[in-house]
């Protein structure tokens, strides 16, 4: 007789969602430097929703983030009935996070583009390109529609 095996519960708890008990979800967004030095761009990508500020600021303070960059932090009001309340409650972040993980009142913009300036122009020097051959098409169009050189060697006339 051919003896089954029955597969054991997991050992992981089961994940349960915690209910919310106000009406808010806290939007955790990274936003950093992205491009080449001449056009930087700001990329911006939502990362987390939590149910409470805390756990959001706790989610952003255990994730590494480069000095190119930082956290926003937004709150919505869930289930909103009221349209325009619901438009404005968006638009500003509630709080910023550097990258040393400290709440601060507003990003070091001018520091993280320093930064970002200094760590791509090393990058281009030693001829890596981050963000591919085509990270900006103002400044590598020159490169790309580059006539081939033309040859020392010129043809006798006859």
């Amino acid at each position: 007789m051919k003896k089954t095996t029955r597969r054991s519960r997991s050992k992981l708890p089961a994940r349960v969602a915690a209910p919310l008990e106000s009406g808010d979800a806290w939007v955790l967004v990274h936003v950093e430097f992205m491009g080449c030095t001449a056009h930087p761009r700001l990329d911006s990508l939502l990362h987390h929703v939590a149910s409470s500020r805390d756990a959001a600021i706790a989610r952003a303070k255990r994730i590494y983030t480069d000095p190119i960059g930082w956290w926003e932090l937004y709150r919505f009001t869930r289930d909103c009935s009221d349209i325009e309340a619901d438009e404005d409650c968006g638009v500003r972040p509630e709080l910023y996070i550097d990258h040393r993980r400290r709440v601060v009142e507003r990003p070091d913009v001018k520091r993280a583009r320093a930064r970002f300036d200094s760590e791509r122009r090393k990058e281009i020097a030693a001829g890596v390109y981050p963000d591919g051959d085509d990270q900006c098409a103002v400044c590598h169009a020159a490169q790309r529609a580059a006539p081939p050189a033309a040859s020392k060697r010129t043809r006798a006339k006859r």
